[in-house]
């Protein structure tokens, strides 16, 4: 089987990183990847990332076989055969589970598609700041340092 270098999947890692904050003397939160998370009752989606806060859920992974809420951040990267009627629909679904953003990754354009509960979405490059203050207090990371050359 061959395998398909998607661009993005290094940013969606470099953010989840970040995210987590390695170096932070307490965390808030757990950053993970590609682990189902219980959207709706009897919905669970796996986004390419999520991260949430310890006040919602405190993971147990030798237990649970997906984490019970739906994240605070979900995070998905544009492939190939992504579709974007797909993408609003997967962001309304986690909105409707309480998940506040909703960040896809388009490496192709280095942009990232952001989906906040009942606003548009905006599409964010450059120096953009991706801004998970909602979530994550002082939290900012500008898009092009997501994406290494």
């Amino acid at each position: 089987m061959a395998y398909m270098w998607i661009p993005g999947n290094m940013a969606r890692t470099e953010l989840l990183f970040r995210l987590w904050k390695p170096d932070a003397d307490e965390k808030i939160g757990f950053g993970i990847l590609r682990v189902g998370h219980l959207v709706a009752p009897h919905l669970i989606l796996e986004p390419d990332g999520a991260y949430t806060v310890f006040a919602r859920y405190k993971p147990n992974f030798r237990k649970d076989p997906y984490v019970p809420v739906a994240p605070d951040i979900a995070i998905e990267v544009i492939t190939p055969t992504t579709h974007l009627p797909h993408l609003n629909y997967r962001a309304r679904l986690y909105h409707a589970g309480g998940t506040s953003i909703f960040w896809v990754i388009d490496g192709m354009n280095r942009a990232v598609l952001e989906y906040r509960p009942n606003t548009p979405v905006n599409t964010l490059s450059g120096e953009a700041l991706l801004d998970a203050n909602v979530v994550l207090p002082g939290f900012t990371v500008a898009v092009n340092d997501l994406f290494r050359d």
